[in-house]
């Protein structure tokens, strides 16, 4: 897997968002061909993980969560949101989770998710896909990663696993908050001030 990534970071380097895309279509080809599951994160059948962190794939039949209770650095408003965000014009402020959030989203996602997190050509819209996701199941995929079928196109996507990645995971509860208000439509595409 480190490889691939690697492979695929490399190719955006020299060949730009165009060679990562063909490099992305392969490797979903190869595992269409490879897997006739539909949709299923990627390592839920691991028992045991590896790294110190464990996070159980997310159900998708649970209740929502609270979104502001894995949140205890940078709170969120009173409402129980992750987030407090206040814009004017094209300028926002935000609580730390928020900024940490997006700082940490642009560290780490938005390289397949796009800059704002409204989704490339071959990774979906995380505003978009938030409208449906607890903080739950977000974490779960986070984590574990996820596999989807695409009936148009015929592949899989496939999102990493992200659960041996100690700055992503200790800051998923930020990452929630970041793109929780963004598909709240709390916070716009740019860049929040801390508070």
């Amino acid at each position: 897997m480190t490889r691939r990534l690697f492979s695929l970071f490399f190719l955006t380097l020299v060949l730009g968002t165009a060679g990562l895309q063909a490099a992305c279509s392969e490797s979903q080809s190869k595992t269409a061909s490879n897997d006739s599951a539909t949709e299923e994160p990627a390592g839920a059948d691991e028992s045991q993980d590896s790294g110190n962190t464990q996070v159980a794939a997310a159900d998708t039949e649970s209740e929502p969560a609270d979104d502001a209770a894995s949140n205890d650095d940078g709170g969120g408003d009173t409402s129980g949101k992750p987030y407090d965000v206040s814009c004017d014009d094209d300028h926002c402020v935000a609580n730390e989770a928020v900024v940490t959030g997006y700082e940490k989203y642009h560290a780490h996602c938005h390289t397949c998710h796009g800059p704002n997190g409204v989704g490339s050509t071959f990774a979906p819209s995380l505003v978009d896909r938030l409208e449906d996701l607890n903080q739950g199941e977000f974490t779960g995929i986070v984590a574990n990663g996820k596999k989807r079928f695409d009936s148009t196109t015929g592949t899989y996507s496939v999102m990493p696993a992200w659960k041996d990645n100690p700055d992503v995971m200790s800051n998923v509860g930020q990452l929630w908050a970041y793109l929780k208000a963004r598909s709240d439509e709390a916070l716009p595409a740019v860049h929040p001030d801390p508070k």
